[in-house]
């Protein structure tokens, strides 16, 4: 029944762009044609062609150029009318596939019957000859990842003595990791997911059981079946740590990749509990209490910084790599377990100056005490749950961000890279964010007779830190100071200043957006925040996600600047490919170096992209899509608000809180068609296991065996291909789509009656 519906989609599909009447064109989208977006058609051949929503009409700041762009837009060739791709296949392809598919069939033979190459074999020789002449990549240059300032030589290693070399303990054979090249090349010649014309925009759709329910609009019916279909195939589902409470950050096992199966994180533990409150309500608490006693372990480094407020900043210039990177408040735990105990151990190999993770450990905790106390949530804190740990982490996290000078502190931010000097706008927002929590918590008068905060409010005032926690007008000045900083420097992730390295735009800005004000005056608000939302859009996103960040300016310890782009899970980043798209293992030897290392240093960050970085439009593309979509529904949501208080500014501003119901709209139908289903072959060349529907962390590109020039046989350039990245499942990202989608249920029950009408134009006038 499934694959009829879909079958008869794409029949309908086809037919009705096969014509141009405008008629039939848009019953193609079905029963529901998006009468809220407004769209031009201009004819192109026999293709229809759509052009996005105006936005309406506000004094802009132009974030970055066109031509910066990291995805620029670009027409496919090839393009059928169904959204299927087809490729001229090429007589140089089909050999490039025939050398690689007898090498992979040579190897799987011998990985199964645990045999070597046998250079006796004349077979085993010449099939390695000709994968060696054909795939093979060169002898390259590259920067030494234990001395970054030189080079060391990466050949390819296709040699029977290299290949039947035996892998150090716990590592991966030669003859694997050529296995594992060549099966995720092959994927990538060969993955198709399906382009939906939605309008205005294209849409990349991973799983096909997904086309016949997505839609360019949705009535609150349609889009309620789209949602449970995804929770009844798993999409949602969360494994909790059965001691410790704590979400498992992604569906990957420890043998797989030991950094996102084994590690713990702040900050996706805490962005997980959204999830959580739905799927695993009884495991909230204890997650809580186990962030508490893991910050609490460090209540000795904390009093130290409240001692001495500058000795991090001054370590932190530490020419030691190794001993100023751990010179922060860590954020990553493993759990260990000894003698039926379960202790919690700081991380000793990432940095530890992401500052954003302890400001969402300590929004979490406050969150908790309310939603148990006030709100009595079956997933909130007790006033059993509220121990030692709890209380002291409140207060000593509030204490911590007095005496770091929050909004100018050193951070790494979300990705773990170099610190920026001057600290980040949307560490910033988080922390500011929690500190309003902590405010809430002890100066609401609509708690005075709870008796249960009443105690808690006693427990945080008698504890170490009780007499900030209990200074109001104090609390007040360190919110505010974060509130002018984030103003300021909205528009910068870091904001550029002599001799200190920034970033402009950033996927952390979005997280933002939802969490603290651009302005005073909620229209300008929600104007800065759609400008903020639409940088990240424009130079950030591609057809299967959205970019951390497009460039970085770097300064080194000689004062020089250098341009550094996103170079973590970059082309190839899991298989022996190198920069050519020839096959090469001693380049991925090279590559395995940088991604275990930190890159906390300048030398080392800009090393690491050039081995590991790409052009631009092969950056790593990440789960952002949803966390835009909620931000789009937050600023619709206070520009509702701030109408229905205000009735006659509707003319004025409901066409802004049209484009940004549109715009949600489009953002949760892109996290959607990033869900992939069982079987499908991720970036590093593991079948994706799991009968659950899978959201990914981030999808990577791949060198493919399509040619890049069909016709000259001399040229080895090769087409690529965005795959499903390692860490699939990611709960984080689960989490944030299970987010949207609930935003986008209640936007639906909002908006109903306030689709776009279909006038010339949307206009808006900030005057």
């Amino acid at each position: 029944m499934l694959m009829g519906a879909i079958q008869s989609f794409d029949r309908q599909h086809l037919n009705a762009n096969k014509r141009n009447d405008k008629k039939e064109a848009k019953q193609s989208f079905g029963s529901n044609p998006p009468s809220m977006i407004q769209y031009q058609q201009q004819q192109v051949s026999t293709q229809p062609q759509y052009f996005s929503p105006m936005l309406p009409q506000f004094p802009m700041q132009s974030v970055l150029p066109a031509s910066n762009r990291l995805f620029p837009s670009m027409q496919a060739a090839g393009v059928s009318s169904s959204g299927l791709i087809f490729q001229a296949f090429s007589p140089k392809q089909q050999a490039w596939e025939n050398t690689a598919t007898q090498a992979l069939n040579l190897i799987n033979g011998l990985i199964n019957t645990k045999q070597k190459l046998n250079p006796l074999n004349q077979q085993h020789v010449a099939v390695l000859e000709n994968l060696k002449n054909t795939l093979g990549g060169s002898d390259v240059e590259v920067p030494d990842p234990d001395n970054p300032t030189k080079t060391i030589k990466a050949s390819n290693g296709l040699t029977i003595q290299n290949l039947n070399k035996p892998p150090k303990e716990g590592e991966k054979s030669n003859l694997e990791i050529l296995k594992t090249t060549l099966s995720t090349m092959l994927e990538a010649t060969h993955y198709n997911p399906t382009t939906m014309k939605m309008g205005y925009y294209d849409l990349k759709v991973n799983n096909k059981q997904l086309l016949p329910l997505l839609k360019p609009n949705y009535q609150p019916a349609e889009f309620n079946i789209l949602f449970q279909t995804l929770d009844q195939n798993g999409t949602f589902k969360v494994t909790t740590h059965p001691v410790l409470g704590i979400a498992k950050t992604a569906g990957t096992s420890a043998e797989e990749d030991f950094e996102m199966g084994a590690r713990y994180w702040a900050t996706d533990s805490c962005h997980n509990i959204k999830l959580m409150k739905a799927k695993a309500p009884a495991s909230v608490p204890k997650a809580l209490q186990t962030l508490a006693k893991f910050y609490k372990q460090e209540e000795p480094f904390i009093d130290q910084l409240i001692t001495d407020p500058q000795f991090p900043k001054t370590l932190l210039k530490n020419k030691d790599e190794e001993r100023g990177k751990l010179l922060g408040l860590p954020h990553i735990f493993i759990p260990e377990e000894s003698n039926g105990k379960i202790t919690i151990k700081p991380d000793e190999k990432f940095n530890r100056w992401r500052q954003e993770s302890h400001g969402h450990t300590l929004r979490a905790l406050v969150s908790g005490v309310k939603e148990g106390l006030v709100e009595n949530k079956p997933y909130g804190l007790k006033p059993q749950d509220i121990n030692d740990d709890v209380i002291g982490s409140i207060g000593n996290l509030t204490a911590y961000f007095k005496a770091v000078d929050y909004p100018n502190m050193p951070s790494s931010g979300n990705w773990e890279e170099q610190p920026f000097q001057k600290g980040l706008t949307s560490d910033t927002s988080v922390i500011v964010d929690a500190l309003k929590g902590v405010n809430d918590l002890m100066f609401n008068p609509q708690y005075n007779n709870n008796r249960q905060v009443n105690l808690v409010r006693q427990k945080l005032l008698q504890s170490k830190q009780g007499n900030l926690l209990g200074n109001q007008q104090e609390m007040n000045k360190l919110i505010k100071i974060g509130e002018d900083r984030i103003k300021q420097t909205y528009t910068e992730e870091a904001p550029n200043a002599p001799g200190i390295s920034s970033r402009k735009i950033d996927a952390s800005q979005a997280f933002a957006v939802k969490l603290t004000k651009f302005d005073d005056d909620p229209v300008k608000d929600a104007q800065k925040k759609v400008e903020v939302l639409k940088g990240i859009e424009d130079n950030l996103r591609g057809d299967y996600g959205i970019a951390r960040y497009n460039e970085s300016k770097v300064v080194l310890p000689n004062n020089s600047v250098q341009t550094s782009g996103d170079s973590y899970i970059g082309p190839n980043y899991e298989i022996a490919v190198d920069k050519s798209g020839g096959i090469n293992l001693g380049f991925y030897d090279i590559k395995e170096k940088f991604g275990a290392r930190d890159c906390s240093t300048a030398e080392l960050f800009l090393a690491r992209e050039k081995v590991c970085g790409g052009e631009k439009e092969k950056t790593a593309q990440w789960f952002f899509d949803p966390v835009m979509s909620s931000a789009y529904n937050k600023i619709r949501k206070d520009l509702s608000q701030y109408v229905a208080q205000n009735p006659t500014e509707q003319q004025r501003v409901k066409p802004l809180i049209n484009f940004c119901f549109t715009k949600q709209t489009e953002y949760i139908n892109r996290s959607i068609a990033r869900v992939i289903e069982k079987g499908t072959i991720k970036a590093n060349g593991v079948k994706y296991p799991f009968q659950e529907w899978g959201v990914p962390e981030a999808y990577m590109n791949v060198t493919s065996l399509k040619p890049t020039d069909s016709m000259n046989l001399a040229d080895t350039r090769k087409q690529s291909q965005f795959l499903p990245g390692l860490n699939t499942p990611l709960t984080w990202a689960q989490s944030e789509l299970w987010t949207a989608c609930n935003d986008y249920v209640q936007a639906l029950q909002q908006e109903k009656n306030s689709f776009i009408s279909n006038n010339n134009t949307i206009l808006y006038s900030p005057n």
